[in-house]
C-alpha cells in the first residue's frame, strides 16, 4: 500500500478495521516524497519482491494515477473518491471501475494485456479480497 497518509493515521486505520496483516509493504508521506512521484510506489513493487508490470496502482485521484504513470504501473482508477472520471481519465488509467466489487476481476484483466508477464488469475486474486471495502483514500 502507498498512501499519501502519514506512517501513524496509516497504522490506526489499517489495525482499527482488522487489516494490517493483507498487506506485505506499507509506503506513507512519512517514506519519500509525495504523489505523483513514483518513488514510494517503485520502493513498494521492489520491497513485495514483485515488477512494475506484475503490480497494479489502484487510487481516486490524479496524483494516484500520475504515480501509476510515472512508475509504468497499470492504474485503475476508482470513481467513488476524490476525482470525477474526467479528470481521473487525463492521467489515462488502464481501467476505471465505479464499485469496490469490480476490482478483482479488472485487476486480473489489466494484469494479463497484451505485453504483461502473466499473473494470477481474477478469481485467486478474488479469493485473496476477503472484505467488501473501499480503499479510496483522502489525501
Amino acid at each position: 500500500m502507498v498512501t499519501g497518509k502519514g506512517r501513524r493515521g496509516l497504522h490506526e486505520v489499517l489495525e482499527a478495521h482488522g487489516l494490517i496483516e493483507r498487506f506485505v509493504v506499507l509506503k506513507s508521506a512519512d517514506d519519500g516524497p509525495g504523489k505523483p512521484d513514483p518513488t514510494l510506489l517503485l520502493d513498494a513493487v521492489r520491497e513485495a519482491g514483485s515488477s512494475t508490470v506484475r503490480a497494479v496502482m489502484v487510487g481516486d485521484t490524479v496524483f494516484d494515477m500520475g504515480m501509476a504513470r510515472r512508475a509504468r504501473v497499470s492504474g485503475i482508477a476508482v470513481t467513488w473518491g476524490y476525482h470525477d472520471l474526467a479528470l481521473l481519465e487525463t492521467e489515462r488509467p488502464a481501467a476505471v471501475i465505479g464499485r469496490f466489487e469490480e476490482l478483482a476481476e479488472v485487476a486480473g484483466e489489466v494484469m494479463t494485456m497484451p505485453g504483461l508477464a502473466k499473473v494470477p488469475s481474477a478469481e485467486s486474486i478474488r479469493r485473496a479480497v476477503r472484505s467488501p471495502i473501499g480503499f479510496g483514500e483522502k489525501e
